[in-house]
């Protein structure tokens, strides 16, 4: 019987539907469009290669042409609004009234095959200024507090970091500077139904010294 590395190695693979999401993930992790150039050098693929799969992404309106590079499409957004639909409709009420009250961003963020990803923003209406996420960003599953959380929601493993540990007895995890970059900013997330597949955290970030993490 084949075990599940030797399953994965033999199964039929398209180069071309994984240099197609390549593209896609490299977009989404960027916060700034993405020339040709850049493109094909993120994804480690030749320039004439890049610009076939680009041109046809463009057509299909997965991909948008601008001035300045290329970016998701628009017919992304129709497509994501089926991705954990009954997660997002549960948690925009919840989300706004965080947002409302603290003046932060409130976010979902899921463990999407060991990447913790950004599912759902909600942003305060009220406040001068405030820290913008995008849905689709993403991370690793160690690092930061929305990544945490979700760990400190599964069973405890021998494995688990100190900051998993910390997490699960505070109910809570807590972070700064850590991910995608954001020297300054303050992280508090805790994670969405805490068993042993916990998959989800709800997230807060906000400017380091705006808000007490413990409120």
């Amino acid at each position: 019987m084949l075990n599940e590395e030797t399953k994965s190695s033999t199964e039929p693979r398209s180069q071309a539907v994984d240099k197609v999401v390549d593209i896609l993930e490299a977009l989404a992790a960027s916060p700034e469009p993405l020339t040709l150039d850049q493109i094909a050098v993120a994804c480690g693929s030749h320039r004439s290669v890049t610009y076939r799969l680009v041109r046809t992404l463009e057509r299909r309106r997965l991909l948008d042409r601008t001035q300045a590079g290329y970016r998701l499409g628009e017919l992304l957004l129709v497509l994501s609004n089926a991705v954990h639909s009954d997660l997002r409709d549960a948690s925009l009420q919840e989300l706004s009234a965080l947002a409302a009250r603290f003046g932060a961003t409130a976010f979902i963020t899921v463990d999407d095959n060991g990447r913790s990803v950004c599912l759902q923003t909600v942003e305060p209406s009220k406040t001068l200024a405030h820290v913008a996420i995008r849905p689709g960003v993403w991370g690793p599953m160690d690092v930061g507090a929305p990544a945490i959380a979700i760990l400190s929601g599964r069973v405890e493993a021998p494995d688990d970091s100190a900051d998993v540990v910390e997490a699960r007895r505070n109910g809570f995890a807590q972070s700064s500077g850590r991910e995608y970059d954001s020297r300054g900013l303050q992280w508090v997330a805790a994670p969405l139904a805490a068993t042993p597949q916990a998959r989800a955290s709800i997230c807060m970030v906000f400017p380091v010294g705006t808000l007490d993490p413990y409120e």
